[in-house]
């Protein structure tokens, strides 16, 4: 039988249709997952050490600073251990541990780095091939569950525990000096 360039047969026309509209699609997708940045494997974590201390933190350092009174040796100390918490979440990229904010002084130039929106968006897609989003915790007003305290205790010391396998040092008293502060999110969460 003859075809002529315009498909005579309804299922056939229909058929191309909906090959071309998924062939289409699977292009579509693929560009934005190629623009994304999603990898097919994780980076070495030689190469997101150097990344991550590659970042210049300078304006987002003196902004924190200036917010909240902190000295310049504090602030050389945030910026490690914020530093150092980018790469414990880079290095647990299935998400198997938690790995909650635990330090206010921390948190507080998370927070500054933030509101430098391109550069987070640069750093964390650069970083982690994706956003990453800083949850803030909202859910203070209702009271905690003995077990739900036992699990977010387990958690706090599984960070530290993580913390300290990861550098080979003991946790940076930062991470420890909110210890209530830590108690008090667990309390509310």
């Amino acid at each position: 039988m003859y075809y002529s360039k315009n498909i005579q047969y309804p299922f056939f026309r229909n058929l191309l249709l909906c090959l071309s509209i998924f062939a289409l699609a699977g292009v579509v997708c693929w560009n934005l997952h190629q623009r994304l940045g999603y990898r097919k494997q994780a980076l070495s974590r030689s190469v997101l050490e150097q990344r991550i201390a590659a970042f210049s933190f300078k304006h987002i350092v003196a902004r924190c600073k200036k917010e909240h009174g902190y000295t310049e040796e504090d602030m050389g100390l945030l910026e490690q251990e914020l530093k150092r918490y980018f790469l414990l979440i880079a290095l647990d990229p299935m998400h198997k541990r938690s790995l909650d904010m635990y330090s206010r002084d921390v948190d507080n130039l998370w927070h500054a780095f933030i509101l430098f929106t391109k550069e987070y968006h640069d750093f964390s897609h650069q970083i982690y091939g994706r956003y990453i989003h800083h949850v803030p915790n909202i859910d203070k007003a209702r009271e905690k569950t003995v077990e739900e305290r036992i699990a977010l205790q387990k958690a706090y010391r599984d960070f530290i525990l993580y913390y300290e396998e990861t550098f080979n040092e003991s946790i940076n008293q930062i991470w420890l000096l909110d210890a209530l502060w830590a108690e008090e999110r667990a309390n509310s969460k």
